[in-house]
């Protein structure tokens, strides 16, 4: 998947290399997610779209059609008002098996990626580990005051 922010020809191409049906929400949600700096609740996304997006269902299904196809990882986070414990991104801005690690603030409630954090895969004896992701919850700077 390409690193720049896709448009509107590039997110039809995702969809079709994914093998998924290219429709104006799947565009919509694809050139939200490139555009976010990271991870985005649900509520997040659907504030993105603006006035004109799609109704809620069809982002959720959307964004499901995008983890199953391996185009967004849904990331694991803290349960928080409009998040539900998950968050979205584009698959590309992680490795296969290993997720950069992720930061929530539990005062301001935002979720940042940590990609210059690196964290060894786990290795777990007797088990095949298929994806590792690391979730840290604190407060963050702005709300420490530092």
């Amino acid at each position: 998947m390409p690193a720049h922010r896709p448009g509107k020809p590039q997110a039809a191409e995702l969809l079709s290399r994914a093998g998924l049906r290219r429709t104006q929400p799947r565009e919509a949600v694809l050139r939200v997610l490139a555009a976010a700096a990271g991870a985005l609740a649900h509520a997040e996304i659907m504030a993105r779209l603006g006035p004109r997006r799609p109704d809620r269902v069809s982002v959720y299904r959307a964004l499901d059609a995008f983890v199953a196809a391996g185009l967004v990882h849904a990331v694991e986070a803290g349960v928080f008002p409009g998040n539900n414990g998950r968050l979205f991104e584009l698959a590309d801005r992680c490795a296969g098996k290993l997720c950069h690690p992720h930061f929530t603030c539990r005062v301001c409630q935002r979720t940042s990626c940590l990609p210059a954090v690196r964290v060894p895969l786990v290795r777990a004896a007797g088990c095949r580990v298929e994806r590792q992701q690391v979730h840290l919850e604190g407060v963050c700077r702005q709300c420490a005051g530092s």
